[in-house]
């Protein structure tokens, strides 16, 4: 038994609960300290709704975020939560545009731990 995130009717990440609820936490906090929407809609507790374009939005800032700050602590909270939501923002079909060199040789690095998306126990 699990989460389910889904982008228009496209099934995206099926985590087990722990994985998800995590995240979920995590995605909460970080758009509140940072003023940006979560891009998710739940339909139920364990059903997500993601909508691309507010997701994007959040990804973007988060990316931007990262790109921007030497804050060492800042840097390693934000690396526990903005790798998962490029992986999702992409499987979605989004594409991530990064705006400086720090932020593509940190999209690049992403794509390097080659996150799988779909059943994640």
């Amino acid at each position: 038994m699990g989460h389910l995130f889904e982008c228009g009717g496209k099934e995206i990440w099926d985590p087990s609960n722990r994985p998800a609820e995590l995240y979920l936490a995590l995605l909460k906090s970080t758009t509140d300290v940072f003023d940006l929407p979560t891009g998710l809609t739940s339909r139920a507790s364990d059903w997500h709704i993601i909508d691309l374009p507010e997701y994007g939005q959040m990804v973007q800032g988060l990316l931007a975020t990262r790109g921007n700050t030497g804050h060492l602590y800042l840097c390693r909270m934000l690396d526990g939560l903005l790798p998962l939501c490029i992986a999702l923002y992409e499987a979605a079909g989004g594409t991530v545009i990064p705006a400086t060199q720090r932020e593509r040789e940190y999209l690049a690095e992403v794509h390097a731990m080659d996150l799988p998306m779909g059943y994640a126990p």
